[in-house]
Parts: C-alpha cells; structure tokens; sequence
C-alpha cells in the first residue's frame, strides 16, 4: 500500500513540479512578445519622426520657394519668422515622437520584467508544492508504518512476550507479574 502512496506523491510533485515550469515558460513568452509589441510600436514613433521631419523640410522648401518666385530674401523679415516657425514646430514634434518611443520602450521593458518576475515566482511555486507534497505524502506514509508487521520490539503492537513498545513493560505484563507474586 505504502508504494501506491509513494508512486501517487511522486507523481503529483512531478506534475506540480511541470505546472511550475510551463507557467514560467508561457511567462516568459508573453515577456517576450511584449518586448516585440514595444519595438513594432517605437518602429511607428521612428516612422512617425522620419515623417515630421519630411514634412517640416517640405515646408521650409515651400516657404522659400514662394518668397523666391516674388523676389523676396527667403532669409530676412516676416519669410524669415515664416521658416524659423516651421522648423521649431517640426523639432518639437520630431523631439516628442522621439520621448513617446523612448517611452514606448521602457513600458515595454517593464512589462517583460513583470512578467518574467511573474514567470521565475510560478516556477518557485511548483516546485515548492512539489517538495510539500513529498514531504507531506512521505510524513503521511511514516505515520502509518510499514506493512507486514515486525514483533521484534518496537512495533508498537503485542508480540507475545512480556515487554511491550521499546522494551518497556505494559500495565498488562505488570499486572500478571503483580499476580503471579500474589500482589494485589
């Protein structure tokens, strides 16, 4: 009977041991994909940069290219301010897609480590439980002794001779040796 428990305890910290394991693994791969998700977006914010520049370049051109056609200094005066406006509106949309993706990846970083830490906790977890229950399963088996029954002093049963547990005489043995005395 003692092996039907042991195989069970072994095979239930086995498996609490695995469930450990596979939630650490799956973990670890949304820690992964949320790494990727943080790239694909800081990619879009890059692309997004790339855009507001074109389009400040292109509006700088403009400007110039109107005051040109009507004889104006695209370099002094009101063009001036015109293309001086234009480029510092395109650097300050350029420098927070640049902090959004700086951002972006930071976020993403910490999830990871979320759920990696989330990951490496699972792990413990199983294979706490599964030292637990070998412990408990191996206790609960100790407990119940070992089947098939020893008389040699200290199975706690009788054995047919006078001293009982340990060596010890039993009130029973004491008192079939008080009557064999003639004491009370």
């Amino acid at each position: 009977m003692e092996y039907v428990a042991v195989a069970g305890a072994v095979v239930t910290g086995y498996g609490q041991y695995q469930a450990g394991k596979f939630q650490r693994d799956m973990y670890n791969r949304q820690a992964e994909e949320a790494e990727m998700q943080a790239k694909q977006r800081s990619l879009e914010y890059e692309q997004k940069a790339v855009n507001t520049l074109d389009e400040t370049l292109r509006s700088v051109a403009s400007i110039n290219a109107y005051a040109g056609s009507a004889n104006i200094d695209p370099f002094s005066g009101s063009v001036a301010n015109l293309t001086t406006y234009a480029l510092a509106s395109g650097y300050k949309d350029f420098n927070t897609l640049q902090r959004g993706q700086q951002i972006n990846k930071a976020m993403g970083s910490y999830q990871a480590g979320i759920y990696r830490a989330s990951g490496k906790m699972a792990y413990q977890t199983g294979v706490f439980q599964a030292v637990g229950t070998a412990m408990g399963s191996a206790g609960q088996i100790n407990s119940i002794g070992p089947s098939g029954g020893s008389t040699t002093g200290g199975g706690g049963g009788f054995s047919g001779s006078s001293s009982g547990y340990g060596g010890y005489s039993s009130y029973g043995s004491q008192a079939g040796s008080n009557a064999q005395m003639g004491v009370g």
